[in-house]
């Protein structure tokens, strides 16, 4: 019997030390990402703005453009249409216009200048793809938030 655990403790600290070496390497994180986006936003969560959907209705919205988004509709149409935050983000850029001729916002931010869950999925998307995260009141206070990145 402790032969029997004395080779499951070897081989256990054998796996947890040559984890890192099995593992995938990470590719080094940019210090800045540009990304535009939808915000849907519900009572109380997006300043200077009077909304009047519930958390769920929300939801459900924030999933309906996402949807759309990923089966290739226009993210400038949509973003234009429907984002409670278009062109009221601190710190933007104005980019280029839309099809609409009017300009797309587009932040450049570092990963400590957005809310948490913003900038989690911010980093981990590549040029061109497009994220989601859900409300919560800690990590993305401001409700749900569709992420394109294009830089």
């Amino acid at each position: 019997m402790r032969k029997v655990c004395s080779i499951a403790i070897i081989a256990t600290l054998f796996l947890v030390s040559a984890a890192p070496l099995l593992s995938k390497p990470r590719k080094e994180e940019p210090k800045q990402v540009g990304v535009i986006h939808i915000l849907i936003g519900f009572k109380k969560t997006v300043s200077g703005k009077v909304l009047d959907r519930t958390k769920k209705q929300a939801q459900d919205l924030a999933y309906e453009i996402l949807d759309r988004a990923e089966a290739g509709e226009e993210f400038d149409t949509l973003l234009v249409e429907y984002s409670d935050d278009y062109k009221a983000q601190r710190g933007i850029v104005l980019l280029k216009m839309n099809n609409f001729g009017e300009p797309i916002t587009t932040g450049v931010f570092g990963r400590s200048t957005m809310a948490a869950s913003f900038a989690e999925v911010s980093f981990q998307l590549e040029v061109g793809e497009i994220g989601f995260t859900r409300y919560h009141p800690g990590n993305s206070p401001f409700g749900y938030h569709i992420i394109k990145r294009i830089e």
